[in-house]
């Protein structure tokens, strides 16, 4: 059997610390990302935060490693928690509708508490609603409320209306989470509000101008974040993606994290 992610990390000495500058350096001249902050946190093996590029391309500031930044999907996480938290002590089921509790959803009498969790709902994406980045890119301060997020694609867009999730989707066995999870590729998986790529479990998230990336090995307390000032994909791949991968390759050769070239998870 392999030793765990948690059992390969080494102690962070700065000879160790280093040994991620090449790779995430090489990422940035690549993927054309202006900063980022890579943090890796390991109990009683010290931690390192590191910053390179700058915060903003025209002022020119260097990235700073305490810069308060957004961190988009990452939210899910938190909101998978909040249902499954009520969901345990039996005050919700995961199998009701949403229009149980939210009303003016599209198609909440048919979708889930689940399956949003899971990201199996159904509804179309907005972010990828060419009406929606116009008005996005035209006027970028403007707020936009849940409901004009959820319309009109998502009331034109859900189950039912021939935009269901694939049979890959569907054929979901229950989760450690026992809401099911969401295969995506071989040792790769999605249960409410959180990936397991390899072992390495955590979220990552992408909004205009940002991403981020939180994942943890197995093993207790160990942590990895990235955080960037770019959303731009490289190659098809987001590049949180990128230096995540890049520097559990270096830290733990033997379990990389390595997501699908595009995860499900803007």
């Amino acid at each position: 059997m392999s030793a765990s992610p948690y059992e390969e990390f080494p102690p962070l000495t700065p000879a160790v610390a280093g040994q991620p500058d090449g790779a995430v350096r090489q990422i940035m001249r690549d993927a054309r990302v202006p900063g980022v902050t890579v943090g890796p946190w390991v109990p009683e093996k010290r931690s390192c935060v590191r910053a390179s590029g700058v915060a903003g391309k025209s002022s020119g500031t260097p990235m700073p490693t305490g810069l308060d930044m957004r961190v988009g999907g990452m939210t899910k996480t938190f909101t998978a928690t909040a249902l499954l938290t009520p969901a345990g002590q039996g005050k919700v089921r995961p199998d009701d509708p949403i229009a149980k509790y939210v009303k003016g959803d599209p198609d909440g009498d048919r979708i889930t508490l689940r399956e949003p969790a899971g990201m199996l709902s159904g509804l179309f994406d907005y972010s990828v609603d060419p009406d929606f980045s116009k008005a996005l890119t035209s006027d970028p301060q403007r707020p936009f409320t849940p409901p004009e997020a959820r319309s009109p694609t998502g009331a034109t867009c859900g189950p039912g209306r021939g935009c269901r999730p694939p049979a890959l989707c569907s054929a979901r066995p229950p989760g450690p989470s026992g809401c099911g999870r969401n295969p995506a590729v071989p040792d790769t998986g999605y249960d409410p509000g959180i990936f397991n790529a390899h072992g390495w479990t955590g979220h990552n998230g992408s909004l205009p101008g940002y991403e981020a990336l939180v994942v943890r090995p197995p093993g207790p307390k160990a942590t990895l974040v990235v955080l960037l000032n770019t959303d731009t994909d490289h190659r098809g791949s987001e590049p949180s993606t990128l230096f995540g991968e890049a520097v559990t390759r270096i830290v733990t050769p033997r379990h990389a994290c390595s997501l699908p070239a595009r995860p499900a998870a803007k």
